[in-house]
């Protein structure tokens, strides 16, 4: 197994795992995919990273998201 060949992985956080996962997965799937893809997505990722380009201040972690969805869903609370 990949796993066995670099154990260092087993040391990641579940943050860095994630992040690597989508390291990984960049690499795998490569820019050409972005070629086919539907071009009201890829202005909608365009606007959203430009915004957080101007207040990354604004942005939260996975563990802020999770933890308010987690929040959200045991009270029943909508938004």
């Amino acid at each position: 197994m990949i796993l066995e060949r670099f154990p260092d992985i087993q040391k990641l956080t579940k943050e860095e795992r994630v992040l690597l996962f989508c390291e990984l997965q960049d690499v795998v799937v490569g820019e050409n995919e972005l070629i086919n893809a539907d071009p009201e997505i890829v202005a909608e990722l365009d606007r959203r990273i430009q915004e957080y380009r101007q207040n990354p201040s604004r942005a939260k972690s996975w563990g802020e998201v999770r933890k308010r969805l987690r929040s959200l869903l045991s009270t029943g609370a909508s938004e």
